[in-house]
């Protein structure tokens, strides 16, 4: 079987090689195996090869609604643009799916089971400013008025055209991006890109999970503080914390062991790393 480099699937896609690395680790390139800790990328495989250019681009959407042929519709069609589409049928689920997918924008019914839409748009807000599309048959003034008050970015009336929810998404997105600062966090060798979120030590992309991502921003935000372990649980789970949960110290001790292995003796950042342990 014929295998690429990251240098050469970099070069083909674009990208840096640092890049291709870090969507290799992450599970995100179809057909890369990894031998002997040095990444390799089928390029026999053409329709692999697409699949991995999409990765680098792709937007991804959650579709909250409760008519499955409408969600299969929408999802139809904005994977022929490039789109990674995930729906839920409840809003019973919706909060905890838009933790666990971080998605880049999110299309809303307003009548769902168990938890109307608006009540939906209040809990979202608690937590994330992702661009939101309210779609309903409701086509009030006063409704969307009150909507757009919430925190709705966008609204669409039910039935409506594929393609003008399409523009509206791209508009959507298009806003949102250029709202978003490019922040990056740097602690010596340790640079932290908020925007990409990608994490790396003297130039060497750190694979992390979700939450250890979370925990290492949120540190690195505000290193004059001392965080307890209830302080950093219910900022990063959004739950109330229990005593005997060993989650905090399980992820900060994954944490530590992976920056570590990368730069033990970095300063000012191996003595920021040591600090997250003592802090708690």
């Amino acid at each position: 079987m014929d295998y690429m480099t990251l240098k050469e699937a970099a070069e083909k896609w674009g990208v840096t090689p640092r890049s291709a690395n870090y969507y290799c680790a992450g599970g995100r390139i179809p057909g890369a195996v990894n031998m002997a800790g040095v990444w390799l990328i089928q390029r026999t495989r053409k329709s692999r090869l697409i699949d991995a250019e999409r990765s680098f681009n792709m937007n991804n959407v959650l579709i909250i609604e409760d008519d499955k042929e409408i969600c299969v519709m929408i999802k139809d069609h904005l994977e022929k643009y490039n789109y990674q589409v995930f729906f839920t049928l409840t809003g019973a689920n919706a909060i905890e799916r838009i933790k666990e997918l971080s998605p880049d924008l999110i299309i809303l019914d307003l009548m769902l089971p168990f938890i109307s839409g608006d009540e939906l748009i209040r809990n979202i807000r608690k937590f994330s400013d992702v661009p939101v599309i309210v779609v309903s048959a409701k086509s009030l003034t006063f409704n969307k008025v009150e909507l757009l008050r919430l925190g709705a970015d966008d609204y669409l009336t039910k039935p409506f055209d594929l393609d003008e929810l399409l523009a509206r998404i791209e508009r959507n997105l298009l806003r949102s991006q250029k709202d978003t600062p490019n922040l990056c966090l740097t602690f010596g060798e340790l640079s932290i890109n908020t925007s990409s979120k990608i994490v790396t030590v003297a130039d060497e992309i750190i694979v992390l999970t979700a939450k250890e991502y979370q925990l290492v921003e949120l540190l690195a935000k505000y290193p004059d503080k001392v965080f307890s372990k209830q302080n950093l649980y219910e900022s990063i789970w959004q739950e109330p914390f229990a005593r005997d949960n060993d989650v905090i110290n399980t992820h900060i001790s994954n944490l530590r062991k992976k920056l570590k292995a990368k730069a033990a003796e970095l300063r000012p950042y191996g003595a920021w790393v040591t600090d997250l342990q003592s802090e708690l």
